[in-house]
């Protein structure tokens, strides 16, 4: 049996524009707050789960994040 060690990760963009297309709002304005707002909780939870990141990594999130 073999073992998959590596740590859950999610893509931010993805994740957020995944909820904006789920949602039933229709308000431009409060769909990029929830597009943020899911953003914000993928990074929390990339970060909780990588306790150690390479710089690669971290450049690609920053990236991601549009910074």
């Amino acid at each position: 049996m073999m073992t998959n060690n590596k740590n859950p990760f999610v893509k931010p963009s993805e994740f957020a524009s995944s909820v904006v297309a789920n949602s039933d709002e229709r308000d431009v304005s409060k769909l990029l707050d929830i597009y943020v707002d899911a953003m914000n909780k993928a990074n929390d939870f990339n970060k909780k789960n990588h306790k150690t990141i390479s710089t690669k990594d971290q450049l690609e999130l920053l990236k991601q994040m549009g910074l």
